[in-house]
């Protein structure tokens, strides 16, 4: 196999120039030179760009690729799966030091006998990459060490085209940890493994006692169910609490990053000093890549908060804090650009058309099984989440939560219906919908016939978890998406079925916000105009095109047609 001349590699390539590369090596089949160049094409086409501006490297094309959505470029998953792995040879034209997603190569004798020690196949997976990698380098067990870790990840990052290169090293990190500490003859280095997410927090003991005993009594009242004559405070949710909690956390380690020594911080009117809220908002302001978001406004005004009901700050502070909100308000809100992005999947109809119809064939399929296992219960079960959230397009902290007879009233496939009380919804805002017959169908096979292996007796949820509660809703959102991409290859979320629902409205009527409004429980019409105005701009210039064609041809207007004289050349 040849590879590019060092002088041309050193221009960074594209995948023009990996294309040329393909098609001029003499070395590989006629039939294998089109594969390649085929596969590389069509990840171009994926990418929404011409090869020549697609820079041919694992660290340029990571990134691009992880957020590529292939069903809306009309590439199926499966054909998707071949494009990436044939990509990934591609380079290794260009580069012999890429990394293949599955290395074949064979490990150290020493690596080989500690290996064969380990019996937690988590720990096999986490090591399996990091001990090829180490082999490959002979670098024995008991030559690793903080550099070579580091070294890991350097190489995954500038020569493998893998979705995490950093989630994959601290993997192997904690796997090499947990086998210093449980395996018998293992060496007995531990590695250093650093956290990266965007807002570290220290931990609660890193304060004077003070501090926490404040917030608490700030929060305590807050999250009363009773009403309190001296306090009147708004009474908030416990999530809400809770999300405060964690808020308050991420600004004071901000706070001390920014170099205010955390001895200093005795109670929540040490913090409220807009000088001491400058200083802890733009060190996250920084981590946000320079950009105000919606959770750092959410701690500008939480500090104002505080001010001007716990501490009782003066005026003049309550003031410049309120210009400190004005500065930390994002841009004007709405549905993110990747959630955009992810709905033009389903402006394909066979998309739309596998999505609609998935849950009806998992169904099918589950109750092909005469004794179903809990596999065949678990898919069911993701059957009719997707099902409800198709037809009633709901929060997924609701769905995860129904309850059989408290929030989902039904009455065999005959009637039934969604009723969450205010006070349980996030905008408190009731929510009562009807179900239609095709979900109700689903959910009684899936009461009669899996519910069972699932669910201990007594439980009444709907999803329900193994200690009798209901399944919480980051797991059942996961699995959704999971099982999603992989029966339809599509990239969603849970919430991604309301701006769906929200979508398919808006183009058969343009302009009904009302109706969307109502659908998704809006409390007010600026959320939902905020949030989808623009979708439905395609389906109004198609029908305003129809219309202006049925007025053409109407009598009143119709005239003789023009007849264009063509000139001679």
């Amino acid at each position: 196999m040849t590879t590019l001349p060092a002088a041309q590699n050193a221009q960074k390539a594209t995948l023009a120039s990996l294309i040329e590369l393909i098609l001029a090596d003499q070395t590989l089949p006629e039939a294998r030179r089109r594969e390649m160049a085929s596969a590389v094409r069509t990840v171009a086409k994926v990418l929404r760009q011409e090869p020549h501006m697609i820079p041919a490297a694992p660290a340029d094309l990571r990134d691009q690729i992880n957020e590529a959505l292939p069903l809306a470029a009309g590439v199926t998953g499966q054909r998707w799966k071949n494009a990436k792995s044939l990509l990934r040879k591609s380079l290794a034209m260009l580069d012999p030091q890429v990394i293949p997603a599955r290395s074949r190569a064979g490990l150290l004798p020493e690596w080989s006998a500690l290996i064969k020690e380990l019996q937690e196949v988590s720990l096999l997976r986490g090591l399996a990459r990091f001990s090829k990698w180490c082999s490959c380098r002979d670098i024995a067990p008991a030559d690793v060490n903080q550099a070579a870790y580091e070294a890991f990840y350097e190489d995954l990052a500038a020569h493998c085209v893998m979705r995490s290169p950093r989630e994959t090293q601290q993997t192997a990190g904690k796997a090499w940890n947990v086998a210093v500490a449980t395996v018998p003859g293992w060496p007995q280095q531990t590695l250093e493994i650093a956290c990266f997410r965007r807002n570290p927090s220290l931990p609660w003991d890193a304060y004077p006692a003070s501090l926490a005993a404040d917030i608490e009594a700030y929060l305590t009242p807050r999250a009363s169910k009773r009403f309190n004559l001296r306090n009147r405070a708004p009474r908030l949710r416990a999530a809400t609490i809770q999300h405060q909690r964690v808020s308050l956390r991420v600004f004071l380690s901000a706070l001390v990053e920014s170099g205010r020594d955390p001895a200093t911080l005795l109670t929540l009117a040490d913090i409220v000093d807009p000088d001491t809220a400058w200083a802890g908002l733009n060190i996250l302001v920084d981590r946000a890549d320079g950009e105000t978001t919606t959770r750092i406004y959410g701690i500008a005004y939480l500090l104002l908060s505080i001010a001007k009901h716990w501490a009782k700050a003066g005026e003049a502070t309550i003031s410049e804090l309120k210009e400190i909100v004005k500065e930390m308000r994002p841009p004007k809100g709405g549905m993110t650009e990747k959630n955009r992005l992810r709905l033009q999947q389903f402006d394909d109809p066979k998309v739309l058309g596998s999505l609609l119809n998935l849950p009806a064939q998992i169904m099918a399929e589950a109750c092909n099984h005469k004794i179903p296992t809990k596999v065949e219960a678990r898919a069911a079960q993701l059957a009719v989440a997707t099902e409800i959230l198709l037809m009633a397009p709901i929060r997924i902290k609701n769905l995860s939560e129904l309850e059989i007879g408290r929030t989902l009233f039904l009455k065999g496939r005959v009637m039934g219906h969604i009723l969450i009380a205010a006070n349980e919804v996030k905008n408190s805002v009731l929510i009562e919908i009807p179900l239609p017959a095709s979900a109700l169908k689903l959910i009684d096979v899936y009461l009669t016939k899996f519910y069972g292996l699932l669910a201990p007796p007594g439980c009444r949820m709907l999803f329900p978890s193994l200690d009798g509660g209901h399944k919480r809703s980051s797991v059942l959102s996961h699995q959704m998406s999971t099982y999603v991409a992989k029966r339809c290859g599509a990239k969603t979320n849970p919430h991604l079925y309301r701006h769906l629902a929200a979508k398919l409205w808006l183009e058969a009527f343009p302009g009904a916000y009302g109706v969307v409004r109502m659908l998704l429980g809006h409390k007010n019409l600026k959320t939902t105009t905020d949030s989808y105005c623009g979708t439905e701009f395609k389906a109004a210039f198609i029908q305003y095109d129809q219309l202006l064609q049925k007025v053409r041809g109407s009598p009143n207007t119709r005239t003789p047609e023009p007849r264009f004289r063509e000139v001679r050349r």
